[in-house]
């Protein structure tokens, strides 16, 4: 490498470097985009402009009915956290690219969150300026830390544990941002938001993370040795599994199709649709356990779509009561 090297590379810029490197071709940005999934490369998305962000977050305290202040720290926390990733981002910052993002990546050749919104796409967040010191996606949480008013009342252990799950970008418009910024219309012809369309070229690769491969020092994603045999691959779990966040989303899931389900079984005058069903879903949710998982109106209406009876799904507003 230079002795100056740029923050990061395009995958394309990237494949270069190793083709040269290892006198090959077989590198490319697919390629490299396919390593990803297995090793421990990082990937991501330069974001800039005025976006809105929600968060998933960890935040390690008990959240029950009778614990109400702790339900205040924890919401306060969370809309510290994506406060500040929005301040970030008005000047530039690197979101990671989640696991369902490059499989969408590899397949397709570009991941449209309006499509999969529940995912979100992203996971950790990293500042351009510290490039160079740490990928640790960290900077934006200890920024944070430092002046929380919130945090200050959590155990040094807990906030060490403090953790983005998914980052959820959208718009107001499509206009001065990056990535391309496009409009999600639901099957009732209304505009839900803006939200982030990323293609292959749309990639980065940071320096760190590309001195990885050409030093031969890649690991996988599943199992914490190089070395791999038959004997680990049935005691390792995917890093998605490990985090807990999987179990506590389908919890939330499960709960809103069953109430959905029932909710439907009882529609006898087959008048509610459902994005109308979302709304409620999602209200009645807000009252429970699962209020910590529950992203946007439009992605409960996603987790419904399997569970909807076919005239919910037509287009059409939701009939009023007649008196």
């Amino acid at each position: 490498m230079k002795q100056n090297p740029i923050p990061y590379y395009t995958l394309k810029q990237a494949s270069k470097i190793l083709n040269e490197k290892f006198k090959t071709t077989v590198y490319n940005s697919k390629t490299i985009l396919s390593m990803s999934l297995y090793y421990q490369i990082r990937l991501h998305v330069l974001f800039f402009g005025d976006w809105s962000v929600s968060c998933d977050c960890h935040v390690p305290i008990e959240l029950t009915a009778e614990e109400n202040e702790n339900k205040l720290i924890y919401k306060k926390i969370v809309l510290e956290i994506e406060n500040s990733i929005e301040h970030s981002m008005r000047d530039s910052v690197l979101l990671k690219l989640n696991e369902d993002a490059l499989n969408s990546l590899a397949s397709l050749g570009k991941f449209d969150t309006r499509r999969d919104v529940f995912f979100g796409g992203f996971d950790g967040v990293l500042r351009v300026g510290y490039i160079f010191e740490s990928e640790n996606f960290d900077s934006i949480l200890d920024a944070f830390l430092k002046r929380s008013s919130a945090a200050s009342k959590l155990s040094e252990e807990q906030i060490n544990n403090i953790e983005i799950l998914a980052i959820y970008p959208t718009k107001t418009d499509g206009s001065n941002c990056k990535p391309r910024a496009k409009p999600y219309i639901d099957d009732e012809g209304e505009l839900i938001d803006y939200y982030p369309y990323i293609k292959l070229e749309d990639v980065l690769i940071t320096h760190l993370q590309l001195e990885k491969i050409l030093n031969g020092e890649l690991e996988s994603q599943y199992f914490s040795n190089k070395k791999i045999n038959s004997e680990e691959i049935e005691t390792h779990l995917p890093s998605s599994e490990r985090r807990g966040v999987s179990l506590a989303k389908r919890n939330a899931k499960l709960a809103a199709s069953t109430l959905a389900k029932y909710l439907w079984n009882k529609d006898t005058d087959k008048s509610i649709k459902l994005i109308e069903m979302a709304r409620i879903v999602h209200s009645e949710l807000q009252k429970t356990e699962h209020y910590t998982q529950l992203p946007s109106i439009e992605a409960v209406k996603e987790w419904l779509k399997l569970t909807a009876p076919s005239y919910a799904k037509l287009a059409g507003r939701p009939q009023q009561p007649s008196d």
